[in-house]
Protein backbone atom coordinates (compact mmCIF):
# COMPACT_ATOMS: atom_id res chain seq x y z
CA UNK A 1 0.00 0.00 0.00
CA UNK A 2 1.59 3.43 -0.78
CA UNK A 3 1.01 5.66 2.10
CA UNK A 4 -0.67 8.84 1.84
CA UNK A 5 1.34 11.80 1.27
CA UNK A 6 0.75 14.23 4.32
CA UNK A 7 1.13 18.48 4.82
CA UNK A 8 1.10 19.82 8.30
CA UNK A 9 0.26 23.61 8.21
CA UNK A 10 -0.17 25.50 11.61
CA UNK A 11 2.36 28.59 13.07
CA UNK A 12 2.66 26.05 16.29
CA UNK A 13 6.01 24.38 16.19
CA UNK A 14 4.56 22.76 19.40
CA UNK A 15 1.62 21.51 17.89
CA UNK A 16 3.09 20.54 14.57
CA UNK A 17 5.31 18.06 16.42
CA UNK A 18 2.57 16.39 18.12
CA UNK A 19 0.51 16.28 15.14
CA UNK A 20 3.75 13.87 13.08
CA UNK A 21 4.08 12.28 16.56
CA UNK A 22 0.36 10.96 16.28
CA UNK A 23 0.97 9.95 12.68
CA UNK A 24 4.27 8.75 12.80
CA UNK A 25 3.85 5.02 13.44
CA UNK A 26 1.04 4.44 11.16
CA UNK A 27 1.88 2.95 8.01
CA UNK A 28 -0.67 4.27 5.68
CA UNK A 29 0.56 7.47 6.51
CA UNK A 30 3.37 9.87 5.28
CA UNK A 31 4.09 13.32 7.18
CA UNK A 32 6.19 14.82 3.89
CA UNK A 33 6.20 18.37 5.25
CA UNK A 34 5.89 20.38 8.30
CA UNK A 35 5.23 24.31 7.93
CA UNK A 36 4.39 26.91 9.93
CA UNK A 37 2.84 29.45 7.07
CA UNK A 38 -0.14 29.29 4.26
CA UNK A 39 2.71 31.24 2.13
CA UNK A 40 5.18 28.25 2.78
CA UNK A 41 2.19 25.72 2.52
CA UNK A 42 1.83 27.16 -0.99
CA UNK A 43 5.42 27.24 -1.98
CA UNK A 44 5.61 23.30 -1.29
CA UNK A 45 2.31 22.16 -2.69
CA UNK A 46 2.99 24.03 -6.39
CA UNK A 47 6.33 21.75 -6.02
CA UNK A 48 5.53 18.47 -4.53
CA UNK A 49 2.80 15.65 -4.80
CA UNK A 50 0.50 15.88 -1.84
CA UNK A 51 -2.37 13.51 -1.17
CA UNK A 52 -4.08 15.38 2.44
CA UNK A 53 -3.30 18.56 3.48
CA UNK A 54 -4.31 19.19 7.22
CA UNK A 55 -4.99 23.13 7.73
CA UNK A 56 -5.78 25.58 10.49
CA UNK A 57 -7.82 27.51 10.20
CA UNK A 58 -6.34 30.75 12.63
CA UNK A 59 -3.02 31.88 11.25
CA UNK A 60 -1.13 34.80 10.91
CA UNK A 61 -0.45 36.40 7.74
CA UNK A 62 -2.17 34.03 4.90
CA UNK A 63 -5.17 32.64 7.12
CA UNK A 64 -6.45 29.10 6.65
CA UNK A 65 -9.24 30.58 4.57
CA UNK A 66 -7.22 32.07 1.86
CA UNK A 67 -4.29 29.42 2.03
CA UNK A 68 -7.71 26.66 1.31
CA UNK A 69 -8.36 29.02 -1.48
CA UNK A 70 -5.54 29.21 -3.42
CA UNK A 71 -4.91 25.30 -2.76
CA UNK A 72 -7.69 24.26 -4.64
CA UNK A 73 -6.74 27.30 -7.36
CA UNK A 74 -3.84 24.65 -7.79
CA UNK A 75 -6.33 21.79 -9.06
CA UNK A 76 -4.32 19.19 -7.86
CA UNK A 77 -6.81 16.86 -6.28
CA UNK A 78 -5.96 17.39 -3.06
CA UNK A 79 -7.55 16.25 0.53
CA UNK A 80 -7.78 19.50 2.84
CA UNK A 81 -8.69 19.50 6.51
CA UNK A 82 -9.26 22.12 8.64
CA UNK A 83 -8.14 22.25 12.23
CA UNK A 84 -10.54 25.04 13.89
CA UNK A 85 -10.85 25.81 18.03
CA UNK A 86 -13.90 24.55 19.31
CA UNK A 87 -15.25 28.44 19.64
CA UNK A 88 -18.08 30.11 17.86
CA UNK A 89 -15.93 32.17 15.75
CA UNK A 90 -13.92 28.73 14.80
CA UNK A 91 -17.10 27.01 13.85
CA UNK A 92 -18.28 30.14 11.72
CA UNK A 93 -14.99 30.29 10.11
CA UNK A 94 -14.80 26.32 9.55
CA UNK A 95 -18.47 26.79 7.65
CA UNK A 96 -16.76 28.67 5.36
CA UNK A 97 -13.93 26.11 4.68
CA UNK A 98 -16.06 23.28 4.25
CA UNK A 99 -18.11 25.45 1.37
CA UNK A 100 -15.20 26.24 -0.29
CA UNK A 101 -14.16 22.79 -0.85
CA UNK A 102 -12.37 21.50 2.45
CA UNK A 103 -12.84 17.54 2.55
CA UNK A 104 -13.35 17.51 6.50
CA UNK A 105 -12.38 19.05 9.81
CA UNK A 106 -11.24 18.26 13.40
CA UNK A 107 -11.74 20.13 16.48
CA UNK A 108 -8.54 21.61 17.40
CA UNK A 109 -7.47 19.86 21.04
CA UNK A 110 -5.34 20.86 23.56
CA UNK A 111 -4.75 17.39 24.63
CA UNK A 112 -5.08 18.43 28.50
CA UNK A 113 -7.57 15.75 29.05
CA UNK A 114 -4.64 12.98 28.86
CA UNK A 115 -3.48 9.89 27.03
CA UNK A 116 -7.62 8.87 25.97
CA UNK A 117 -8.41 11.77 25.01
CA UNK A 118 -4.92 12.33 22.29
CA UNK A 119 -5.77 8.76 21.50
CA UNK A 120 -9.16 9.67 20.40
CA UNK A 121 -7.83 12.38 18.31
CA UNK A 122 -5.50 10.14 16.21
CA UNK A 123 -8.02 7.51 15.62
CA UNK A 124 -10.02 10.40 13.66
CA UNK A 125 -7.36 12.37 12.22
CA UNK A 126 -6.24 8.92 10.47
CA UNK A 127 -9.66 7.99 9.79
CA UNK A 128 -10.11 11.28 8.36
CA UNK A 129 -6.72 11.31 6.34
CA UNK A 130 -7.15 7.90 5.13
CA UNK A 131 -10.75 8.27 4.03
CA UNK A 132 -9.90 10.91 1.51
CA UNK A 133 -10.53 8.48 -1.44
CA UNK A 134 -8.34 9.51 -4.33
CA UNK A 135 -10.60 6.89 -6.70
CA UNK A 136 -10.46 4.75 -4.30
CA UNK A 137 -12.46 2.21 -3.33
CA UNK A 138 -15.87 3.31 -0.66
CA UNK A 139 -15.27 2.59 2.73
CA UNK A 140 -18.63 0.66 4.12
CA UNK A 141 -18.89 -1.36 7.32
CA UNK A 142 -17.74 -4.93 7.56
CA UNK A 143 -20.83 -5.15 9.76
CA UNK A 144 -23.00 -4.31 6.73
CA UNK A 145 -21.16 -5.40 4.10
CA UNK A 146 -23.30 -6.77 0.91
CA UNK A 147 -23.34 -10.92 0.44
CA UNK A 148 -23.04 -12.52 -2.79
CA UNK A 149 -26.37 -12.72 -4.45
CA UNK A 150 -28.10 -9.87 -2.61
CA UNK A 151 -29.90 -7.14 -3.68
CA UNK A 152 -28.06 -4.17 -3.34
CA UNK A 153 -31.23 -2.15 -3.73
CA UNK A 154 -34.80 -3.40 -3.41
CA UNK A 155 -36.21 -4.76 -6.92
CA UNK A 156 -40.07 -4.62 -5.16
CA UNK A 157 -39.88 -2.44 -2.40
CA UNK A 158 -42.26 -2.34 0.30
CA UNK A 159 -43.74 1.11 -0.72
CA UNK A 160 -45.39 2.48 2.86
CA UNK A 161 -49.29 3.29 2.42
CA UNK A 162 -49.60 6.65 1.06
CA UNK A 163 -52.60 6.98 2.75
CA UNK A 164 -52.48 10.64 3.20
CA UNK A 165 -48.70 12.15 3.01
CA UNK A 166 -45.29 11.48 4.40
CA UNK A 167 -45.73 13.78 7.86
CA UNK A 168 -41.53 13.93 8.53
CA UNK A 169 -38.17 13.51 6.50
CA UNK A 170 -35.23 12.46 8.63
CA UNK A 171 -31.77 12.63 7.39
CA UNK A 172 -28.10 11.42 8.76
CA UNK A 173 -25.30 12.16 7.16
CA UNK A 174 -21.25 12.93 8.19
CA UNK A 175 -18.05 13.36 6.49
CA UNK A 176 -18.82 15.76 3.24
CA UNK A 177 -22.50 16.72 4.72
CA UNK A 178 -22.56 20.36 5.05
CA UNK A 179 -21.38 20.71 1.44
CA UNK A 180 -23.75 18.71 0.77
CA UNK A 181 -26.30 19.63 2.43
CA UNK A 182 -25.75 23.15 1.05
CA UNK A 183 -26.75 21.38 -2.28
CA UNK A 184 -29.24 19.07 -1.40
CA UNK A 185 -31.22 20.99 1.34
CA UNK A 186 -32.29 23.97 -0.77
CA UNK A 187 -33.62 21.57 -3.74
CA UNK A 188 -35.49 19.74 -1.42
CA UNK A 189 -36.95 22.44 0.30
CA UNK A 190 -38.26 24.04 -2.80
CA UNK A 191 -40.63 20.88 -3.36
CA UNK A 192 -42.22 19.89 0.27
CA UNK A 193 -43.40 21.03 2.96
CA UNK A 194 -43.07 18.48 5.38
CA UNK A 195 -40.86 18.87 8.55
CA UNK A 196 -37.19 17.75 8.07
CA UNK A 197 -34.87 16.61 10.88
CA UNK A 198 -30.77 16.00 10.21
CA UNK A 199 -28.19 14.13 12.34
CA UNK A 200 -24.90 15.28 11.28
CA UNK A 201 -22.02 14.53 13.02
CA UNK A 202 -20.20 18.03 14.14
CA UNK A 203 -19.36 19.10 18.25
CA UNK A 204 -21.29 21.96 19.68
CA UNK A 205 -21.42 25.47 18.54
CA UNK A 206 -20.60 23.46 14.56
CA UNK A 207 -24.29 23.05 14.53
CA UNK A 208 -25.87 25.93 15.37
CA UNK A 209 -23.55 27.94 12.51
CA UNK A 210 -24.31 25.11 9.97
CA UNK A 211 -27.88 25.40 11.06
CA UNK A 212 -27.26 29.23 9.96
CA UNK A 213 -25.52 28.76 7.22
CA UNK A 214 -28.02 26.77 5.57
CA UNK A 215 -30.68 29.03 6.78
CA UNK A 216 -29.99 31.89 4.06
CA UNK A 217 -30.13 29.27 1.53
CA UNK A 218 -33.54 27.24 1.91
CA UNK A 219 -37.05 28.53 1.93
CA UNK A 220 -37.88 26.66 4.96
CA UNK A 221 -36.78 27.84 8.57
CA UNK A 222 -33.24 26.20 9.50
CA UNK A 223 -32.63 25.58 13.02
CA UNK A 224 -30.23 23.82 16.13
CA UNK A 225 -32.71 21.82 17.37
CA UNK A 226 -33.51 22.39 21.09
CA UNK A 227 -36.14 20.34 24.13
CA UNK A 228 -39.44 20.58 23.67
CA UNK A 229 -39.71 22.04 20.01
CA UNK A 230 -43.09 21.28 18.26
CA UNK A 231 -42.49 19.81 14.74
CA UNK A 232 -43.95 21.97 12.20
CA UNK A 233 -43.77 21.78 8.27
CA UNK A 234 -41.57 24.13 6.26
CA UNK A 235 -38.64 23.53 9.42
CA UNK A 236 -35.46 22.06 9.07
CA UNK A 237 -34.05 20.66 12.81
CA UNK A 238 -30.54 19.97 13.08
CA UNK A 239 -29.70 17.87 16.11
CA UNK A 240 -27.08 20.00 18.20
CA UNK A 241 -23.27 18.62 18.83
CA UNK A 242 -23.25 16.96 22.18
CA UNK A 243 -26.81 15.29 21.90
CA UNK A 244 -28.82 12.73 20.52
CA UNK A 245 -31.66 14.32 18.75
CA UNK A 246 -35.36 12.12 19.59
CA UNK A 247 -39.09 12.91 18.57
CA UNK A 248 -41.95 12.17 20.82
CA UNK A 249 -45.94 12.67 20.03
CA UNK A 250 -47.68 14.44 22.76
CA UNK A 251 -51.78 14.54 22.32
CA UNK A 252 -51.83 16.07 18.48
CA UNK A 253 -48.38 17.72 18.51
CA UNK A 254 -44.74 15.64 18.13
CA UNK A 255 -42.11 17.44 19.86
CA UNK A 256 -38.58 17.16 19.68
CA UNK A 257 -36.63 16.44 23.23
CA UNK A 258 -32.75 15.94 23.65
CA UNK A 259 -30.59 13.45 25.34
CA UNK A 260 -27.18 12.84 26.65
CA UNK A 261 -27.47 9.10 26.74
CA UNK A 262 -24.09 7.33 25.73
CA UNK A 263 -22.73 7.67 22.38
CA UNK A 264 -23.83 5.36 19.50
CA UNK A 265 -21.60 4.02 17.14
CA UNK A 266 -19.31 6.15 18.19
CA UNK A 267 -21.38 9.41 17.57
CA UNK A 268 -23.31 11.43 19.74
CA UNK A 269 -26.16 12.82 18.22
CA UNK A 270 -26.46 9.59 16.29
CA UNK A 271 -28.56 8.80 13.11
CA UNK A 272 -30.06 5.77 14.60
CA UNK A 273 -31.27 7.54 18.04
CA UNK A 274 -33.25 9.57 15.40
CA UNK A 275 -34.31 6.91 13.29
CA UNK A 276 -35.62 4.88 15.89
CA UNK A 277 -37.60 7.24 17.57
CA UNK A 278 -38.86 9.01 13.97
CA UNK A 279 -40.05 4.98 13.02
CA UNK A 280 -41.85 4.99 16.49
CA UNK A 281 -43.72 8.43 15.93
CA UNK A 282 -44.13 8.43 11.95
CA UNK A 283 -44.40 4.78 11.04
CA UNK A 284 -45.36 4.52 7.28
CA UNK A 285 -45.54 8.49 7.30
CA UNK A 286 -41.67 8.79 6.89
CA UNK A 287 -38.88 9.19 4.83
CA UNK A 288 -35.38 8.68 5.80
CA UNK A 289 -32.18 9.27 3.87
CA UNK A 290 -28.66 8.61 4.52
CA UNK A 291 -25.96 10.69 3.01
CA UNK A 292 -22.38 10.68 2.55
CA UNK A 293 -20.51 9.78 5.67
CA UNK A 294 -17.41 7.76 7.26
CA UNK A 295 -19.08 4.53 9.07
CA UNK A 296 -22.10 2.77 8.98
CA UNK A 297 -24.88 4.99 11.19
CA UNK A 298 -27.91 5.00 10.80
CA UNK A 299 -28.00 1.65 8.83
CA UNK A 300 -28.82 -0.75 11.75
CA UNK A 301 -31.88 1.34 12.21
CA UNK A 302 -32.87 0.80 8.76
CA UNK A 303 -34.83 -2.83 8.73
CA UNK A 304 -37.31 -1.49 11.43
CA UNK A 305 -38.44 1.29 9.31
CA UNK A 306 -38.54 -0.75 6.50
CA UNK A 307 -40.93 -3.00 8.64
CA UNK A 308 -42.83 -0.06 9.70
CA UNK A 309 -43.49 1.11 6.07
CA UNK A 310 -41.49 4.22 5.88
CA UNK A 311 -39.34 4.14 2.60
CA UNK A 312 -35.48 4.84 2.54
CA UNK A 313 -32.86 6.25 0.14
CA UNK A 314 -29.52 6.95 -0.04
CA UNK A 315 -26.75 8.89 -1.90
CA UNK A 316 -24.97 7.02 -4.65
CA UNK A 317 -21.08 6.37 -4.77
CA UNK A 318 -20.22 9.07 -7.18
CA UNK A 319 -21.71 12.07 -5.78
CA UNK A 320 -20.67 11.61 -1.68
CA UNK A 321 -17.50 11.93 -0.28
CA UNK A 322 -17.38 8.68 1.56
CA UNK A 323 -19.36 6.13 0.57
CA UNK A 324 -19.72 4.58 3.84
CA UNK A 325 -23.03 5.35 6.00
CA UNK A 326 -24.95 5.18 2.94
CA UNK A 327 -22.98 2.03 1.39
CA UNK A 328 -23.63 0.42 4.40
CA UNK A 329 -27.27 1.32 4.05
CA UNK A 330 -27.41 -0.09 0.44
CA UNK A 331 -25.97 -3.33 1.99
CA UNK A 332 -28.81 -4.23 4.17
CA UNK A 333 -31.20 -4.48 1.09
CA UNK A 334 -34.10 -2.43 2.32
CA UNK A 335 -33.50 1.09 0.58
CA UNK A 336 -35.86 1.87 -2.17
CA UNK A 337 -33.94 4.53 -4.00
CA UNK A 338 -30.30 5.08 -4.72
CA UNK A 339 -29.41 8.52 -6.45
CA UNK A 340 -27.21 11.10 -6.53
CA UNK A 341 -27.30 14.43 -4.10
CA UNK A 342 -28.81 16.57 -7.12
CA UNK A 343 -31.98 14.16 -7.81
CA UNK A 344 -32.44 12.50 -4.51
CA UNK A 345 -34.53 15.90 -3.69
CA UNK A 346 -36.58 15.23 -7.12
CA UNK A 347 -36.65 11.31 -6.00
CA UNK A 348 -37.99 12.04 -2.24
CA UNK A 349 -40.76 14.59 -3.47
CA UNK A 350 -42.13 12.22 -5.73
CA UNK A 351 -43.00 9.89 -2.70
CA UNK A 352 -44.39 12.93 -0.70
CA UNK A 353 -46.51 13.74 -2.84
CA UNK A 354 -47.60 9.96 -3.59
CA UNK A 355 -46.41 9.78 -7.38
CA UNK A 356 -44.44 6.90 -6.51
Amino acid sequence: MIPKRVVLVDDSRVFRSILEDLLKDDPSVQVVASLWSGEKALEYLALHPVDVVTLDVEMPGLDGIETLRRIQELNKGIGVIMLSSLTRSGADATMRALDLGAFDFLPKPSFDEGLQYKATFRMQLLSKIKAWRNNSKPIISKQFAPQKGNPEVLANPNTPARSGHVQAIVIGVSTGGPKALTVMLPLLTALVDCPILIVQHMPPHFTKSLAESLAKRCRYKVVEASEGQAVEERTVYIAPGGFHLVVRRESNKVLTALTSQPAENGCRPSVDVLFRSAGNVYGANLVAMILTGMGADGAASLRALKRGGAWICAQDEASSVVWGMPGSAVATGVVDDVASLEKLPESVAKIVKGNK
